[in-house]
């Protein structure tokens, strides 16, 4: 699969690294990596692409009311 994200197409939210992404879904790196080779550095993009695999973050965002 080539698709290297279109570096034409608009981000959209904060961008993240791959640790982060890695960290925030419990991935191994080398799945990390793919994921953010296909969707970008966009964190909205990773957490659509993740969502519609069923995975949910494993890494709590923000404080817990």
């Amino acid at each position: 699969m080539q698709n290297d994200w279109p570096k034409k197409r608009a981000r959209r939210g904060k961008v993240i690294s791959v640790e982060e992404f890695c960290k925030k879904y419990e991935l191994q790196p080398e799945e990390a990596h793919r994921l953010y080779k296909i969707s970008g550095p966009s964190e909205y993009d990773l957490d659509l692409l993740m969502a519609a695999k069923g995975i949910v973050p494993t890494k709590s965002e923000g404080p817990t009311l």
